[in-house]
């Protein structure tokens, strides 16, 4: 306990008839009633994990939508792919087929990309449900 702070019982009760512990030093005097202090804290706790709830719905409700649009991306390249290997199998001029083979690659190239953004995104699971200590 800081020397310069004595505790005093008061001879004076508080609101809800709890006697209130004062520390004197020369020039100040903080009163401290536990009830009151008690509830504080719990208020205190309540707000911080009542904003932590919010923050995360807000962040799940993002990651929720990056997620599915990206997911919504890499299937809608797929399905080009598929287009664009039917085209090929169908085709018969050496040019054409040149210009869809080379197509069909940069679709296979942008869903390599897209799915390295995606397994990115991922991680995101592992920021969920921590707390500093």
């Amino acid at each position: 306990m800081n020397r310069n702070f004595s505790p005093v019982i008061a001879g004076t009760t508080s609101n809800n008839g709890v006697s209130a512990l004062r520390f004197e030093s020369k020039e100040k005097h903080i009163e401290l009633d536990s009830h009151i202090q008690s509830f504080m804290l719990e208020d205190e706790v309540d707000q911080v994990l009542d904003n932590l709830r919010k923050s995360q719905q807000c962040e799940y409700r993002r990651a929720e939508e990056r997620l599915l649009a990206q997911k919504d991306l890499i299937q809608n390249l797929y399905k080009q792919l598929e287009k664009e290997r039917s085209d090929l199998s169908r085709n018969a001029s050496h040019v054409d087929f040149e210009s869809l083979l080379d197509t069909a690659l940069e679709t296979v190239e942008q869903i390599e990309g897209e799915l390295n953004k995606f397994n990115n995104m991922k991680e995101v699971e592992k920021g969920f449900g921590r707390t500093s200590e």
